[in-house]
């Protein structure tokens, strides 16, 4: 099961400068319809609201695409695709539901807009072009109710991807 930590950051109303922020935790697997509903739900519950998202979940193999294993691919996807979609239209739901502008930033990649040599990752990179994409879409389509959606396409990063 692939998990997924947001710290959510609240802040109390306490005057400036002594403002302490609430920060939670909370898990779920970014690939389940039920469990981002769920998940989302709960912040609700415990912060009153959603103003902004930040997806950050994903993970890349480095297979040649002749040998990535269907099943490792289709946890990618579900991974790096469908938990950034699921938790958009949460967030997106929420926020049209209340009437209230917000923000929501996708982290993508590189590797979604070129190929990465040497790395064998068609299945990676094709996902982070998907996020760029269904990003620019969520932009158009939810800017009529002051909903920005924006992506952010690091480079390379040292990290255990």
């Amino acid at each position: 099961m692939s998990r997924i930590s947001c710290a959510i950051v609240r802040q109390p109303l306490i005057p400036f400068p002594r403002r302490i922020p609430l920060v939670t935790g909370h898990f779920g697997d970014v690939s389940s319809p039920e469990s981002v509903a769920e998940s989302f739900a709960t912040i609700v519950k415990e912060h009153g609201k959603v103003d902004s998202l930040v997806t950050s979940a994903g993970f890349c193999e480095n297979y040649e695409a002749i040998t990535y294993p269907y099943e490792r691919m289709k946890k990618l996807w579900g991974v790096n695709v469908d938990g950034t979609y699921l938790f958009c239209v949460e967030t997106a739901k929420h926020l049209m539901g209340r009437g209230a502008p917000g923000s929501i930033v996708c982290i993508g990649s590189m590797s979604g807009a070129i190929v990465n040599v040497p790395q064998p990752q068609a299945p990676y990179n094709a996902s982070k072009a998907a996020v760029r994409h269904l990003v620019s879409s969520f932009a158009v389509e939810w800017a009529k109710d002051n909903i920005r959606v924006n992506t952010i396409s690091p480079g390379y990063m040292f990290t255990a991807l």
